[in-house]
């Protein structure tokens, strides 16, 4: 993440179109926003465009703006992004969802920075620069011809790689300061069980899904600091997933039983079997932590580290 923040401040120091890739969730958006704030536009407009969330048809005068009676519903002029993020920023965000009538019209205004409003006759300048972003391959894209090669160059004079969150395990604990700094929750803090879940699981979501882990977790914190057993839905992927059934314990504690009459062994203690069993799973599921599978036992910690001791279970 330090040589990303380098590059993003190179980035924002050189007035250059920038490709921003990386997976959903992984905070395009957030660079695209750091290098408008850091460039020497900073003051004037950050104007973001979901390419994805408008109908193709209205991707023009979205772009573009048009005049008073251009069509059916356009009762007044309208300034289009390009208008609004004059001296500023666009973002274009989703970039490879963009239309490919769209796209031609684009690449024009970007060859020569002059475009008329959709029903107007006026040319105007706007003096932007072009952020987009995609998580999508783009190349593969353009060789499955949904994207125009020419457009794809014009756009991506630097490219700037967002890396997903399981590539940046040990950032975490940065990331849940801020973000608990951002939802006014500083006074909380994340255990060590807790760092340890969130750093074991597979993030599929990225930051996104992180945020959302940590604002779940403060509605049902109960104390001042939350612990494993607080972050609901978040799976340990370092751990098998694999934890034996309730009938497996059954089947080897019968088998166990078995083997000693016919062996004529003393009968081991059903009662010290079944916790030790118990113990065992519990630590298991808890991905091997003994507060949260204590927890998941309602009984004391020593107790559960005794029981797993004599099971010589490893801690």
């Amino acid at each position: 993440m330090r040589h990303l923040r380098a590059r993003v401040e190179a980035v924002a120091a050189r007035d250059v179109r920038t490709l921003i890739v990386g997976p959903t969730g992984s905070g395009k958006d957030l660079v695209a926003r750091t290098i408008h704030a850091l460039s020497r536009r900073a003051q004037a407009p950050f104007v973001a465009m979901n390419c994805a969330a408008l109908p193709h048809d209205l991707v023009e005068s979205s772009l573009f703006g048009y005049e008073r009676g251009a069509f059916t519903g356009a009762v007044n002029r309208h300034r289009g992004y390009f208008e609004q993020a004059h001296r500023g920023t666009i973002f274009l965000d989703e970039i490879a969802e963009l239309a490919p009538q769209a796209q031609a019209k684009l690449l024009r205004v970007l060859d020569a920075p002059r475009f008329r409003r959709v029903g107007g006759e006026e040319e105007i300048t706007a003096d932007v620069r072009v952020l987009s972003a995609s998580n999508q391959n783009l190349r593969q894209r353009i060789a499955d011809g949904h994207f125009r090669e020419d457009l794809f160059h014009r756009l991506n004079i630097v490219t700037v790689t967002v890396p997903a969150l399981a590539e940046r395990r040990p950032d975490i604990p940065e990331l849940v300061a801020h973000f608990l700094r951002e939802l006014g929750a500083e006074q909380l803090s994340f255990g060590p069980s807790a760092i340890e879940q969130l750093q074991s699981h597979s993030w599929p979501g990225n930051v996104r899904e992180l945020r959302s882990v940590i604002e779940r977790a403060l509605v049902f914190a109960a104390g001042q600091q939350i612990d494993a057993l607080d972050l609901a839905g978040v799976r340990n992927d370092a751990v098998p997933p694999s934890v034996p059934s309730i009938a497996t314990a059954i089947s080897n504690l019968t088998a166990a039983f078995a083997a000693a009459v016919r062996d004529g062994s003393p009968l081991p203690n059903l009662r010290d079997a079944i916790e030790r069993s118990l113990a065992e799973t519990a630590l298991r599921l808890a991905a091997g932590n003994k507060t949260a599978a204590a927890n998941l036992l309602s009984m004391d910690r020593k107790a559960l580290a005794r029981r797993l001791r004599q099971s010589k279970a490893k801690l």
